[in-house]
């Protein structure tokens, strides 16, 4: 008789640390399923740390609040205002009533108040984001906003706000904030008249290493007197900032130069995303020696074109130009780049020659958004342009619009250690496979109420799978993940905020399929399906 060998016994620490390199919820899962000690290690500790949840999903609060061992591990809460699954009247068009999130009368009061008793159970809650979505189906308003950030406000160390049709008051909660890490404020504007209270929570934050500034703004249908604005106080030094996005406008010029001052006295600044039109003077530029990532924006190309003159040649560190416009490759703008740091390149515009030029200027590019081409391109005679065809992309036939895009195969041969690429034609044999790969990428209202049908799932499993073993260094295509290893099937899952991940996994992992015959994965709310 065969003596089993005894089950091998890790130590909790390592377990815990392994478990601590897992950042999708995905993979915790299925890391969870492999042996009851990552059960025990990752189930609730690190599976609850992060909770999305929505206005749609009302019971899920409840639920959570009832187990102290689940909420207790909560540092991180999304509250996304808007339904899970995009509905069905806006792929056509169709208005939604907003809903004021302070009328008792509606469902959004009940959730309201459920949201507030989960959040006051939640002992370790350390990021709070609140974001009323695209499509602003409900309305989150200033009351509504205080009463959720009121009784957190002293404990938060991240704050994003990230609401449509929102400014500002005086009778703010974020004004009373301290000791924060990031503060994002995604929103219409900050009031002029607020400004110094923004100063006063920047200067109570010396840790803040993430901030997001809106547009600077006087109330709308002010008649004020410039004047009478109050003296405002200069942004503070703030030793430990990474990464900031600059206001679009300003309300007068003190602020602007307010602000400019302000980068003055960060060089430690490295993630920048600039969208004002308006732009520093020769003597007001910064010198941004630390600056690693200029981030897409209108503006964006005409900063770094004025920002990278009389820069000597390589000494700007560049690891990510997502703002490259055409003309920028001649010198001696992009000559000041170090071309071995360059490894992420976003296109606004351009043709067939500036992807040739900056193939050529910067080989360690992994990262790769193109253009959408313009049809006026294909008047090239020579070259990949021959090679390049017109798809019609569109949500109706009415609204039918020629793109031209560029062929996965002429593209990677240019590009050695590429590893990721957006905006790009495919061609995997299959037609079916080729539109679906390719409209998914240009219509994120379709993509994100997308249910494959039974052949459609076979084609796109098929032509992710010609692609992966084509080019077995790319990781993802168009938005579309190619993981190692992959094998027969794709795994479609949806989280609460209506996004979709798709991606490839080995036929021997522990998902199940759906119905439609495509595989699913887990929603915030635990084991359940998401479709």
């Amino acid at each position: 008789m065969e003596i089993l060998q005894p089950p091998l016994f890790l130590p909790d620490e390592l377990l815990e640390f392994i478990a601590d390199g897992v950042d999708l919820r995905e993979d915790l899962l299925a890391l969870a399923l492999t042996c009851s000690a990552f059960c025990r290690v990752i189930i609730p500790e690190r599976l609850y740390r992060s909770v999305v949840v929505s206005i749609t999903n009302t019971d899920y609060l409840t639920r959570l609040s009832q187990k102290p061992k689940l909420i207790e591990h909560v540092y991180q809460v999304t509250v996304v205002n808007t339904t899970i699954v995009t509905p069905s009247s806006l792929r056509y068009g169709e208005p939604i009533p907003l809903i004021d999130w302070t009328k008792t009368t509606n469902t959004p009061e009940v959730f309201l108040e459920q949201l507030m008793n989960a959040l006051a159970l939640c002992s370790n809650l350390q990021c709070l984001r609140l974001n009323s979505g695209l499509q602003d189906s409900y309305r989150m308003t200033e009351e509504s906003i205080n009463r959720i950030l009121s009784p957190l406000v002293n404990n938060l160390k991240d704050v994003c706000l990230d609401i449509t049709r929102f400014h500002t008051s005086p009778t703010f909660s974020l004004w009373k904030a301290r000791n924060l890490r990031t503060l994002e404020l995604i929103i219409s504007g900050i009031d002029r008249f607020d400004w110094n209270d923004l100063c006063t929570v920047l200067e109570s934050s010396p840790q803040l290493e993430t901030l997001s500034l809106p547009s600077i703004s006087l109330a709308e249908n002010a008649q004020i007197n410039p004047l009478d604005l109050p003296r405002i106080n200069p942004l503070p030094h703030l030793p430990r900032l990474k990464h900031l996005s600059a206001p679009v406008s300003f309300s007068d010029a003190t602020t602007e130069l307010a602000f400019y001052t302000f980068l003055h006295a960060n060089p430690s600044i490295e993630d920048l995303r600039w969208m004002s039109p308006s732009l520093p003077s020769a003597d007001n530029m910064p010198l941004l020696p630390n600056l690693r990532r200029l981030r897409p924006g209108t503006a964006s190309a005409v900063f770094l074109q004025r920002f990278l003159e009389g820069k000597a040649s390589g000494s700007v560190r560049l690891e990510s130009l997502e703002c490259y416009r055409k003309g920028m490759h001649l010198p001696p703008l992009l000559n000041a780049l170090d071309p071995q740091s360059l490894q992420a390149l976003h296109m606004q515009d351009g043709s067939l020659p500036d992807i040739k030029a900056l193939a050529g200027l910067f080989t360690h590019i992994k990262d790769l958004v193109l253009p959408h081409m313009p049809t006026y391109a294909m008047r090239e005679p020579q070259g990949l342009l021959q090679r390049m065809r017109e798809t019609v992309i569109t949500a109706t036939p009415s609204n039918a619009s020629k793109r031209t895009y560029a062929l996965l195969d002429d593209i990677v041969p240019l590009f050695p250690a590429l590893q990721r690429i957006c905006h790009v034609d495919v061609n995997t044999g299959t037609p079916e496979a080729d539109k679906l790969l390719t409209k998914l990428l240009w219509w994120p209202q379709y993509s994100a109420s997308f249910v494959p049908s039974a052949s459609a799932f076979q084609s796109i499993s098929t032509g992710l799978l010609h692609i992966r073993r084509s080019y077995p260094q790319l990781l993802s295509v168009n938005g579309w993940r190619l993981e190692e290893g992959m094998e027969e099937k794709v795994v479609l899952i949806r989280s609460v905020t209506g996004m979709q991940y798709l991606g490839m996994v080995a036929p021997k992992s522990k998902f199940w399929l759906g119905k439609e015959g495509f595989g699913i994965g887990l929603t915030e709310a635990g084991f359940e399906a998401a479709v």
